[in-house]
């Protein structure tokens, strides 16, 4: 059963505004998300040059500053506070609106939406339980709580979160990508598939399968197109057998 979105949660003590709207509360009749932690909103925030190579795709790798109270209300602090945003932003990264128009489940979020049902298109307030008692717990739209009795388990949209990930890309890179940014994105990936070939070992296995799936098809090297078709090929689907159609028996 889906979860359906509740009351608003009041705003923390100290002032925190949320950024992401109703809370997410119980789905079943005497059932509520349980959350293993508290975790406050945030901000993402991209560059065109930190990228990596995600399901066939050169895309961002973002930086998430939270929203933690502190010293002038949001002070720097590792990975979190305005001071954090400012230090980023001046190394070049870009801060994603939380009005950025997006897709998750099937759903689109807009700007539009904000200030009414959410704050924010890319965050979701859930209001669980920790230890039994109530908390706050922000998870990014692509996430989603499935609740039986007591039970939580979590649903990932991957190819939404795909589709967010390229429109974030486009905010600081609308054309197409510079040789440069490719070989940031890319070369990793080679050089990590490139050691971890001819070990015997289940983490470097691990790894050549990891790098063969995530590594674009045009820049596959020559000496690796074969290994790379033939991991490529062994992950699609094998298409059902036909049926048969039953002999009919003669008397």
């Amino acid at each position: 059963m889906p979860v359906q979105p509740d009351a608003v949660a009041p705003v923390p003590a100290g002032g925190m505004i949320s950024l992401a709207g109703p809370a997410i509360g119980p789905s079943l009749a005497g059932s509520a998300v349980t959350v293993p932690r508290e975790r406050l909103p945030w901000t993402y925030l991209v560059s065109p040059i930190r990228l990596r190579c995600y399901r066939g795709q050169i895309l961002p790798c973002l930086a998430k500053a939270s929203h933690a109270p502190g010293l002038n209300g949001n002070a720097r602090q590792p990975g979190r506070g305005e001071g954090f945003i400012a230090a980023l932003v001046a190394d070049g990264w870009h801060q994603v609106p939380h009005g950025i128009e997006c897709v998750a489940f099937g759903e689109t979020r807009t700007a539009a939406m904000c200030g009414r049902a959410i704050e924010s298109t890319y965050l979701t307030h859930h209001r669980g339980l920790l230890h039994r008692r109530p908390a706050s717990y922000y998870t990014d739209a692509w996430h989603r709580p499935r609740v039986i009795g007591p039970l939580t388990r979590w649903s990932f949209d991957e190819d939404g979160w795909v589709d967010f990930l390229g429109r974030c890309l486009k905010l600081v890179w609308d054309k197409p990508l510079d040789e440069i940014q490719i070989e940031l994105a890319v070369e990793p990936v080679i050089r990590r598939l490139r050691t971890s070939l001819g070990r015997d070992t289940i983490p470097c296995k691990q790894a050549v399968g990891a790098c063969l799936t995530h590594l674009p098809a045009e820049h596959v090297p020559a000496d690796l197109r074969e290994m790379y078709d033939a991991h490529h090929e062994a992950l699609q689907p094998e298409a059902p057998a036909p049926k048969r159609k039953p002999s009919r028996k003669t008397t």
